[in-house]
């Protein structure tokens, strides 16, 4: 997941910061989940794939 959620970061130019607002977590929360340490959850992942605009499914492949 980590991958395709930074292409879509770098290809939205969208921070780890913005993301994390977005999200509804922390800024460290996020850099967790970024490296693979952390799993968001399905309430995370939903505002993250709608923020993007693409679907869950994506975003995890």
């Amino acid at each position: 997941m980590n991958k395709k959620l930074k292409q879509l970061m770098e290809q939205n130019h969208t921070t780890q910061t913005e993301l994390a607002e977005v999200a509804g977590v922390s800024q460290a929360f996020m850099s967790y989940i970024m490296k693979g340490y952390k799993v968001p959850s399905v309430a995370v992942l939903k505002r993250i794939a709608d923020y993007f605009g693409v679907s869950m499914d994506e975003l995890v492949d």
